[in-house]
């Protein structure tokens, strides 16, 4: 996670707006399990405990060939792996992405079901996984204990987490350290653990034999395909990444290049056992549109990438990663900026603070402004300026057939819209963007620690303090965890020291004295260096160590969930995340909770004017918690405990830059009343899905 530093003469640590970061479930107690059984969740009324068995066939899942009624013909493979055919009475049917009931009229040929549960002696509860996503499985990406990400194999790339309650394979059962990254794993029945504290649990075989690797050596060649569920279906031929090299003027880099296992690597460390067949290191716009109409044609799963910074780790993937990370120029104008849609948020605050001129975004240094913008972008300067997606006025943009399109309010009008909060990766590849710019002197910077003993009475007075502040006025509050846990506020003021001073009085009255307390002005550059933890070293160094020559900035590995404050904070909302850092700093787990003041400029803008809905909301929350090294099952524990406690005290919204795999309501909690016409947009420029995630716009 990006870190603040304490500015002035006073070293306190700060914990930043979080950059980036994705999460697995959490894992279970692991089990041997005989051929002749399959898991079957627990119901509903039953807390989390140890997944029950009942007896069943000898399958766990398959594609639907043939439909009359609800009764389904399955083809799958025994334990043996010899393709048999499966009759099924479907009674219910979940939707494992969703989180929902569907009719089993829903079901269609060529979907691939898992059965998770014998419901009768002729009738079997069938979970779809993902419709026609053309694999029952997928190759292991990383291991976390006993969890385990796969990514689905082409034509659908989809990354979806298992936790290994028990695992076969033609041989029979194996251990947990027999499987490692790079396997083949497939015929998957899982499902997830509710916010209610139903089971979560997962059975995966393994349907093709491992690396000659070591369990915990990642390999050094793209991973074998599996042979698909339905026997007589034809591998599709491999890509041939010669063609695809030969029309790029950047660089394409296979696993056995120099350079890709540097490439590869995404912010997150979470995430760095995935391993893509190929990154294109895309250029110039030509590039990106070799790159999307080779793999439209490839039907390879992409995956885009500008900074590197996704939440998920959706920033790579199995397939083909599109990274314009190198699509990084920066030119400022009179009254506004064009950068390259690879350009890092340090670089465009360095290049228009020396014009003279400042953007409203984030904090995150190394983060690329356009997966920032694409979310919305809030930061220390929303309530004076807006979100970064309001000060974009022009974009440019390869769509799913491979053209470059120019968006702005007149021009693809529709698209423009979408591209203003309705997050990355959903409509097609970023190539550049322009963004107004606002003049800009010094500005007023504040900074405060109070004791824990008053951390509600400190988050209760801050939040009616901030509520009442001028729009000149951005504040963060943090609780943070450790062995001696405290509360921070940090504020930027667009103002002189003078006006800072009186504010902060007003706080202060309001809850008492703090434990430390520093305010005064510094330049709009040295306020965003700050602000992004890099004060006292060049723009050059504040960069990550391997991406440029002169990086010094570590990865970090954390996890994070967020929830958007429509109202102010009851006093139970309050109670429940103060208690969160409470039981975090008695458990021993890393963790923090920020909570950032929306308000001001960006509420001044109509909720269905971009597709950012949150415009009336008080502040976002971000649950965080980087103690994943040393105790990741209790940090991820931690964290889903906490955030089930607070959100329904809160309220069910979500920031879809800070986007959340686990997260069953997620269309919703992003965009609101405006998921409707991003459905139209995606279907309108997108209509094969080209743009594939877990959690893209569905159409």
């Amino acid at each position: 996670m990006c870190m603040r530093a304490a500015w002035f003469s006073v070293a306190v640590a700060v914990v930043a707006v979080a950059c980036s970061t994705a999460e697995a479930s959490s894992p279970t107690h692991g089990h041997p399990l005989a051929s002749q059984f399959l898991i079957t969740p627990a119901p509903r009324s039953t807390p989390l405990t140890e997944p029950s068995f009942v007896p069943g066939p000898n399958f766990t899942g398959g594609r639907v060939v043939a439909i009359d009624g609800t009764q389904l013909r399955l083809t799958t493979f025994d334990q043996g792996g010899h393709a048999v055919d499966v009759h099924l009475d479907v009674r219910s049917v979940r939707s494992v992405w969703r989180e929902t009931e569907v009719r089993p009229s829903a079901i269609e040929v060529g979907d691939d079901l898992m059965v998770s549960g014998v419901s009768g002696p002729d009738a079997f509860q069938a979970w779809t996984v993902w419709a026609n996503i053309g694999r029952a499985g997928g190759i292991v990406r990383a291991i976390d204990g006993e969890t385990i990400v796969l990514e689905a194999l082409p034509p659908k790339s989809v990354t979806f987490t298992a936790v290994l309650s028990s695992y076969i394979t033609r041989e029979g059962p194996w251990r947990l350290s027999d499987i490692h990254p790079g396997m083949t794993v497939g015929m998957v029945v899982y499902w997830r653990r509710g916010l209610d504290g139903t089971a979560v649990s997962a059975c995966a075989a393994a349907i093709a034999p491992p690396p000659s690797a070591s369990p915990t050596s990642a390999p050094t060649a793209s991973p074998t395909i599996a042979p698909t569920i339905r026997p007589t279906a034809t591998p599709a031929s491999p890509p041939s990444w010669s063609a695809l090299r030969a029309q790029l003027a950047g660089t394409l880099l296979e696993p056995a290049a120099p350079g890709y296992d540097t490439a590869r690597v995404l912010y997150n460390v979470r995430f760095d056992a995935i391993r893509p067949q190929a990154i294109a290191v895309c250029s110039s716009v030509a590039d990106v549109q070799a790159c999307v109409r080779f793999a439209r044609a490839s039907a390879l799963p992409l995956a885009l990438r500008s900074g590197g910074h996704s939440y998920a780790g959706w920033s790579t993937g199995a397939g083909l990663v599109i990274d314009v990370s190198q699509m990084s120029a920066i030119s400022v104008g009179s009254g506004s900026v064009t950068v390259g849609a690879g350009a890092r948020l340090i670089d465009v605050y360095d290049a228009v603070a020396r014009a003279g001129a400042g953007i409203a975004a984030g904090s995150c240094p190394t983060v690329g402004i356009t997966g920032l913008t694409l979310g919305g972008g809030v930061g220390v300067l929303t309530r004076a300026w807006g979100l970064t997606s309001d000060q974009l006025t022009n974009v440019d943009i390869v769509t799913a057939d491979g053209e470059l399109r120019h968006c702005d309010a007149n021009s693809e009008p529709d698209l423009f819209w979408a591209l203003r909060g309705g997050g990355g990766g959903n409509f097609g590849v970023v190539t550049a963007l322009r963004f107004a710019t606002h003049p800009v002197g010094d500005l007023a910077i504040g900074f405060l620690t109070f004791p824990w003993s008053r951390a509600a009475a400190v988050l209760s007075g801050w939040q009616a303090w901030i509520g009442a502040a001028p729009d000149a006025l951005w504040s963060t509050l943090h609780l943070e965890g450790g062995p001696t846990p405290f509360v921070s506020v940090d504020a930027v003021h667009v103002g002189s020291a003078a006006e800072i001073k009186t504010q902060l009085d007003g706080l202060v009255a309001a809850v008492g004295p703090p434990d430390y307390r520093e305010s005064g002005n510094r330049t709009y550059r040295d306020v965003m260096l700050l602000e992004a933890g890099c004060l006292g070293r060049s723009v050059a160094a504040c960069h990550l160590k391997g991406t440029t020559p002169t990086g010094e900035l570590a990865r970090e590995i954390f996890v994070a969930k967020s929830i958007v404050a429509p109202r102010a904070l009851s006093v139970d909302a309050i109670g429940a995340l103060v208690d969160g850092i409470a039981t975090s700093s008695a458990t021993g787990v890393s963790a923090a909770i920020l909570i950032d003041a929306l308000g001001g400029a960006a509420a001044r803008i109509a909720p269905d004017a971009t597709a950012f809905p949150h415009r009336s909301a008080r502040a976002i929350i971000q649950i965080y918690t980087g103690g994943l090294a040393t105790n990741g099952g209790a940090s991820i524990e931690w964290l889903r405990e906490t955030f089930a406690k607070a959100r329904p005290l809160i309220g069910m919204g979500a920031y879809v830059n800070y986007i959340d795999a686990d997260l069953a309501d997620w269309a919703d909690a992003y965009y609101g009343a405006n998921l409707t016409r991003l459905r139209a947009v995606k279907k309108r420029y997108d209509p094969d899905r080209v743009f594939e995630f877990p959690q893209a716009i569905p159409s």
